[in-house]
């Protein structure tokens, strides 16, 4: 009897111990699965089935979204491994209307009831960025979070002495406080060869994921995407974060030269253009003819598998609870939610960014100017070789160990980037 018991005992702690390395496999390997399969925290071969939900569960909040007034709903939010499409509720009487207008969707329907409405959050968000701007507040985030029904804040607890203006008349607005400290640091320098490659005879691709590097050889920011302008289409241009330019290697003219590498640097060409007020992006006008911009992605495996560029997806065309992804120079591969998609952030020397979406993606020293993207399709065939790109990764922050070192990475939205006539290039 007790022979039994104990075969029935290591029989059953093999089963477990198979199940938690199928599943650790499962989230490591390199896939293309890998990254939504650590995200959703499932196996591999359950990403499409994923896939497909929330693609339903974005319909759904498409054709939702002109039903909730500002006065009786407080937004709307889905998240995928529930099947859900989870609406903030005050009024509760309005409740069968809502049901019956999505009747094709009353499955995925789940209503919160809550106290604060959408009027009231975005006054409330518009409020607090007044404020901050008043007491000349650093280094912060404000963001509308319809998950949690209110204003999120997040505040590095090293600045905590010269925000304390703003957080004492902050708080009359009960908004949430979260510690959360900058990534920041030096560029990582490398062994490079810093003499420019002057040959004809080579050509050197640049993806979305490359690094790019200073002059004197250091990893400084990562490859975005290729735009070129209506008025122009001759000329093409890399898109990376705007904070990604150095003073301190300016061209007399302003400019600053950024390259690219095979065995040594190769000269992309001068960022002509960066801004960190409102926005922080940087263009890098392709000068040489040694560089080939091409409209991809980097993937999960690095070289052997890359994703072509196929349009865009901008902010007010995303779903809070949704899923992007990154391409890093440094992280790699990597997704998260969107948490919210009406922002601001400050950074600590002074600069001040609106409307920007912010998300759970991990990122660090490097991927600053990295794409982010949502795949274009579900079918397991494709995925995610057809992207749309939705912006780039400008900041990374991470919360303190109370807070399970919850990671917040802010994207600049592609709507933002394409302004005047500039367009993305594509695969197309």
């Amino acid at each position: 009897m007790i022979k039994k018991a104990l075969t029935k005992l290591i029989l059953f702690l093999l089963i477990i111990t198979l199940h938690i390395h199928l599943k650790i496999y499962a989230l490591s390997d390199n896939s293309q699965y890998a990254p939504l399969a650590k995200l959703w925290n499932v196996a591999n071969d359950e990403v499409p089935k994923l896939l497909t939900r929330e693609k339903t569960l974005i319909e759904a909040s498409q054709k939702l979204k002109p039903l909730l007034d500002g006065i009786n709903f407080g937004g709307s939010y889905i998240d995928t491994k529930s099947n859900k499409l989870f609406i903030n509720i005050i009024n509760l009487s309005l409740k069968d209307n809502i049901t019956n207008s999505m009747k094709p969707y009353q499955d995925l329907l789940s209503f919160n009831t809550v106290n604060n409405s959408l009027t009231k959050l975005n006054s409330t968000f518009d409020k607090l960025t007044s404020l901050a701007l008043q007491h000349n507040a650093t280094n912060y985030i404000i963001s509308n979070k319809y998950k949690v029904n209110n204003i999120v804040i997040y505040l590095d607890p090293n600045d905590y002495g010269r925000n304390k203006a703003f957080i004492d008349n902050a708080m009359q607005y009960n908004p949430i406080i979260k510690n959360s400290a900058s990534i920041k640091g030096e560029p990582k320098s490398t062994t490079l060869d810093s003499n420019a490659i002057e040959s004809r005879d080579v050509f050197v691709y640049v993806v979305g994921g490359d690094w790019i590097y200073d002059h004197a050889g250091n990893e400084v920011c990562t490859a975005g995407f290729w735009i070129s302008r209506e008025s122009r289409s001759d000329l093409i241009y890399l898109v990376t974060a705007g904070h990604c330019f150095d003073n301190d290697f300016a061209n007399p003219d302003g400019s600053q030269n950024f390259y690219t590498r095979i065995y040594n640097l190769v000269n992309i060409g001068r960022m002509m253009y960066h801004s960190l007020q409102l926005k922080d992006v940087g263009y890098i006008l392709k000068e040489s003819d040694l560089i080939v911009g091409r409209p991809i992605v980097r993937g999960v495996a690095r070289v052997s598998r890359q994703s072509p560029i196929i349009g865009s997806l901008h902010s007010d065309q995303l779903e809070a609870g949704s899923y992007l992804c990154m391409s890093g120079a440094e992280s790699g591969v990597q997704c998260g939610y969107i948490d919210a998609l009406d922002a601001n952030i400050s950074y600590r020397d002074g600069y001040y960014v609106e409307d920007v979406i912010i998300t759970t993606i991990y990122s660090t020293l490097g991927d600053s100017g990295a794409p982010v993207y949502h795949s274009e399709s579900d079918d397991p065939e494709d995925f995610p070789d057809r992207i749309l790109i939705s912006g780039i990764i400008i900041s990374g922050r991470r919360g303190d160990e109370e807070e399970d070192e919850e990671m917040t990475s802010v994207v600049q939205p592609i709507n933002t980037i394409l302004v005047d006539d500039f367009f993305l290039i594509t695969a197309n």
